[in-house]
């Protein structure tokens, strides 16, 4: 997504993006970029909030895998931060192009959305994607492993099309600063039966 100014013990910069591992083969991936282009820059300035949004690139990046004759597209992103978890214009506007690019097609859509559930983009999201995190999970942060200590904030997402069902979603501490989520995915038969 960008470049981070500076590697750990280095004075150079080093990637900063996503992605997405796979046991099952990758059919087809894509990388598809939806905020924070404007800038032209490939180094990330870490100077102001502002412009770490700024000169970040956003993209979703999809994979379809096939298992037993189903075909399962998987999209993960890291959306536009803010610094209190409010709703801003740069995450509106990606909201309504991230919503817009991927419009009805078939997914189940993971990642850091940097948007509190019950907020805003949150459920703008929610709206058009089902929320398969179940409420009793009230924070996706790692409270020993996150900078910030524990935040009550829920701001990771596993969202899916009704081409989908999703079941048994657990989040799993111990692994980054964020919580892990883990889930059976199930395709829908044509007929839409559960």
């Amino acid at each position: 997504m960008c470049r981070w100014p500076f590697t750990r013990g280095t004075d150079s910069s080093g990637p900063f993006g996503i992605g997405i591992l796979s046991r099952i083969p990758i059919l087809r991936s894509e990388s598809i970029p939806y905020a924070g282009l404007g800038s032209g820059r490939e180094l990330i300035d870490l100077s102001s909030a502002d412009s770490k949004v700024r000169t970040s690139r956003y993209f979703v990046v999809l994979a379809t895998v096939a298992l037993a004759d189903a075909r399962f597209t998987i999209g993960n992103t890291h959306f536009p931060w803010t610094p209190d978890g409010s709703a801003s214009d740069d995450q509106r506007e990606a909201c309504d192009r991230l919503i817009g690019l991927l419009g009805e097609r078939p997914v189940v859509l993971c990642g850091d959305f940097n948007a509190p559930r019950g907020g805003e983009i949150f459920s703008r999201l929610a709206a058009h994607w089902r929320d398969n995190i179940p409420a009793r999970y009230t924070s996706s942060i790692d409270p020993n492993l996150h900078g910030a200590g524990p935040l009550p904030l829920m701001v990771d997402a596993a969202f899916s099309t009704d081409h989908y069902r999703v079941r048994n979603v657990a989040m799993h501490e111990g692994v980054s600063d964020h919580c892990a989520i883990t889930a059976d995915i199930f395709v829908r038969p044509a007929d839409g039966r559960s």
